[in-house]
């Protein structure tokens, strides 16, 4: 959880929504991670995990410096300067692009641009769908957007912007293939089961 101000909310759910007042933070209290996806641990169950977690975190560190994740903030313009810029962003081989959509979380659909993201998933790179809107997520409704899922392109679901960031950061930087890291992204983002107070 994150508090502020003194509220909280789910991590994954918080966006800083103002840059001076003190309610500079908010978030969504029912959009939390399953209740299931938390074990109780015995003392020795937890000694042995923190030992486990403390020398992941160490590689980790080593190698969070060399991850390359990429915000691509789609703006309404020429086609051809889409491509452009996209083509900019995937020749550096980022291992993760964030592409902040319309509304829901629609692109324009072109070959050139399908082509684009083809070639930087198959070159291992973890592409993510998610809008510019703070709060409410991302949905494959319309026809402008389904073409994205059809590709493979992951959701984000309810996270905001900080949250799909850290969490596309962490899984880059603590799984090693890219299958791995595809699985990681989809593990309880979209649980019907989510958590509710």
């Amino acid at each position: 959880s994150v508090a502020f101000a003194g509220e909280y909310w789910p991590a994954q759910t918080v966006q800083k929504i103002h840059t001076q007042e003190q309610a500079a933070f908010t978030g969504h209290p029912r959009a939390g991670y399953p209740a299931n996806s938390y074990h109780r641990l015995t003392i020795t169950q937890r000694e042995y995990w923190l030992e486990q977690a403390q020398q992941r975190l160490e590689q980790a560190q080593n190698r969070l410096s060399q991850q390359r994740i990429c915000v691509y903030y789609a703006a309404p313009q020429p086609i051809e300067q889409i491509i452009e810029q996209l083509n900019d962003l995937i020749q550096h081989q980022p291992d993760g692009v964030i592409l902040l959509g319309y509304g829901l979380g629609n692109l324009p659909d072109h070959p050139k641009i399908r082509q684009l993201l083809e070639s930087a998933q198959q070159s291992g790179c973890l592409i993510v769908l998610a809008t510019q809107v703070p709060f409410g997520g991302t949905e494959v409704r319309y026809a402008s957007g389904d073409w994205l899922a059809a590709l493979g392109v992951l959701p984000s679901a309810r996270l905001t912007l900080p949250a799909i960031y850290a969490r596309l950061l962490w899984i880059c930087t603590t799984q090693s293939s890219t299958d791995q890291r595809r699985r990681r992204w989809l593990h309880c983002l979209n649980d019907t089961r989510t958590h509710k107070r």
